[in-house]
């Protein structure tokens, strides 16, 4: 430890090394529940300080890690959701499908209806003039 002025309240080290030396130290024999776990450089009295607290960059990288697994989390979600959805889609497709293969079939059909109106409009018009014909046949045989 370095004795310099009375800037800093805190334990001064005068390398990290010492500094972690203690850092080991106090956690295997301290009963504290509250101990060191790193050192830092204290930029105000020049020397190295310890404290229980972590780093910015760690308790960012958990702040961090915790947003990407909720991220994560949420995709899984969304994936999840989607796939729910496409199933939907599918099924949907599918009955549009038999839905339009339905139509096409009606479609024929009422062609076939139609052909066979038609075809059944021209037996008809034949049978009456059969009918005429055969009435003027009779008509004839009978006067002659």
């Amino acid at each position: 430890m370095d004795p310099k002025p009375d800037t800093c309240h805190k334990t001064r080290y005068a390398n990290e090394t010492e500094a972690n030396k203690d850092v080991e130290r106090i956690k295997k024999t301290s009963t504290r529940s509250n101990v060191p776990i790193r050192s830092y450089f204290c930029s105000v009295c020049s020397n190295w300080h310890l404290t229980s607290k972590e780093s910015y960059v760690v308790t960012t990288l958990k702040a961090v890690s915790k947003e990407l697994q909720q991220a994560k989390t949420e995709i899984k979600r969304l994936v999840a959701e989607n796939k729910r959805q496409q199933d939907r889609n599918l099924q949907d497709i599918r009955k549009d499908e038999e839905v339009i293969a339905l139509q096409q079939t009606l479609l024929k059909k009422n062609k076939m209806i139609k052909g066979l109106i038609n075809d059944n409009s021209d037996l008809i018009s034949k049978n009456i003039a059969l009918r005429k014909n055969h009435k003027n046949s009779e008509n004839q045989q009978h006067k002659g």
